[in-house]
């Protein structure tokens, strides 16, 4: 499934999708799996948090940007859309679509049947 992303890009799309949809059960799966491939403690708080992309490194902005336009608004905006080919190229850019659909439609499952984070976990 990750196609042209490095191991980095592709979690960080995963963490995405899965905050925009609030699904608990692969956020708190991929955490981990995230901050071992690079993915900053401080980047996943922000996504977490739907915080500000101030002083996130410009790679990561972008693929937060991105994910937030296109499950949030609706529209991803022409800018953003052109940061992402200009950093991971036309295939990578829609490798990070093609990631962050297919956590987001595993999420939208779990909207259905009000699926609850395990035990101890934290929900989103």
């Amino acid at each position: 499934m990750a196609g042209s992303l490095n191991p980095h890009a592709r979690e960080l799309a995963i963490m995405v999708a899965c905050r925009e949809t609030n699904y608990n059960l692969e956020w708190n799966g991929h955490e981990a799996t995230a901050l071992r491939n690079g993915v900053d403690a401080k980047v996943i708080d922000v996504i977490r948090k739907r915080g500000a992309l101030t002083g996130i490194d410009e790679k990561d902005a972008v693929v937060i940007r991105f994910g937030r336009q296109m499950f949030t608004d609706k529209k991803v905006d022409p800018a953003t859309y052109a940061k992402v080919v200009e950093i991971y190229g036309k295939k990578g850019a829609m490798d990070l679509v093609a990631v962050m659909i297919t956590y987001a439609d595993s999420g939208f499952y779990g909207i259905a049947v009000d699926e609850q984070p395990a035990a101890g976990k934290p929900a989103l």
